[in-house]
Parts: C-alpha cells; structure tokens; sequence
C-alpha cells in the first residue's frame, strides 16, 4: 500500500497541469499464489492479483493577464483540478514440466485494467477530460522450451505466445455515444542459442518478436 498526500509536483503535460501543482496518492495491490508439484517432475502455480491507484492534483497556481496581455503567474487557494484511477485485475497459471535436462513451460494469463479521469475547474464543475475512459484487457497462451544438447554447450530457448487484447471506450456524460472497441491478436516467436566453448566464454544468438500495448 502507497498513500502520500500533499506532494509537491512540477506538474504533468499529460494531466493538462502545466505548472509547479500538489498531489495526492493512493495505491495499493495484492497477489494470491498457490505453488506445487503434481508429480515428481511437474510444477503448477496459480496467481491471481488486484490493485487500484488513484492520483488528485491540486492547481496551486494561474495565469493573470495584464490589460496590455502581458502574463503574470500567481499562486492560489489550492482546489482540486483533476483526478485519475486505474483498476486492475487479472490471473495466471504456469505450468512447468521437466524431462531429463529440458524443461517446458506452459501458460495462460489474464490482465483487466479501467482508466477513468475528471477534471474540474476552479469552481468544482467538472469538464471534459483530455483522455476518455477505457478498459483494456489482455488474454494471453504461451508455451516455452528450454533444451540442453552436446553435452549441455549448447543451450536452445524457444518459445511461442498468442494475445488477444481488446480496448474499449467508455460512455460517461461528457462521452453518450455508443462505446467503441477495437480488438489485436498478436503472435510472438522467440528462439536463443548460447553455445558453451569452454568454462570462459560463451556464444549468443537471439531472435524475439514482441508488442507492446498502448497505454
């Protein structure tokens, strides 16, 4: 758990507060997890995990302008300008079998995440915000070898995962439309070779393919 209040920012473009501002911070997570051999040669693990984070910023300062539209930036009475919360929940399981010197691993996982802001003004009436609120959700499979040979010099690692991630717009009443989803399904191979050539020196070689989400 992370609680912080009162923290004095720069300010954050990404928030529209574009001058020195106060924060307050609340976060926790937690995780459940549940570990053990089916057999001699076979590890399973179950996760699950949640959390929610929650930002206030507090406007400390303005822009006055001078009759001749010159600026001048004086502090205020702090009020409460924006608010942003991230929740999220989500799941894992793993399993690991082992023959001989290789190993296999297998997976599913599952990830939710919702992102809701407000903004205010100096009067406490709520404005639209500069992001709308979205959910975004991630299922993913994926299995992994790991193979020793020659001797065990030569290391091979491959794997394979698949995702499905799916985003959707929320309705609020500044956003009555219908909601809008997209959906990606991503493939993502991966293979590593490391070769031993005596007790000091190694050779490596890899290949990944990967994506990374927009946040």
């Amino acid at each position: 758990y992370v609680w912080a209040n009162h923290v004095n920012t720069p300010g954050d473009l990404s928030d529209g507060i574009k001058k020195p501002a106060i924060k307050d911070i609340n976060r926790y997570s937690g995780d459940l997890s549940l570990e053990g051999n089916i057999s001699a040669n076979n590890n399973l693990t179950l996760k699950g995990f949640t959390g929610k984070e929650s930002n206030t910023d507090y406007t400390t300062y303005e822009d006055q302008y001078a009759p001749d539209w010159s600026v001048n930036t004086v502090a205020i009475t702090p009020y409460k300008s924006y608010i942003h919360k991230t929740t999220w929940t989500g799941m894992s399981i793993i399993d690991v079998i082992k023959s001989g010197d290789h190993s296999f691993t297998f997976g599913l996982d599952n990830q939710s995440a919702v992102f809701n802001s407000q903004l205010y003004d100096k009067t406490g009436t709520e404005n639209i915000t500069y992001s709308p609120d979205y959910n975004q959700s991630n299922t993913g499979i994926f299995a992994q070898g790991n193979l020793l040979l020659m001797d065990k010099k030569l290391v091979v690692s491959t794997g394979i995962r698949f995702d499905l991630m799916n985003y959707k717009i929320l309705e609020t009443k500044f956003f009555n439309n219908k909601e809008l989803k997209a959906d990606n399904q991503v493939f993502s191979p991966s293979l590593g070779i490391k070769y031993h050539v005596n007790n000091f020196f190694a050779l490596r070689a890899s290949f990944s393919k990967g994506y990374s989400p927009a946040n």
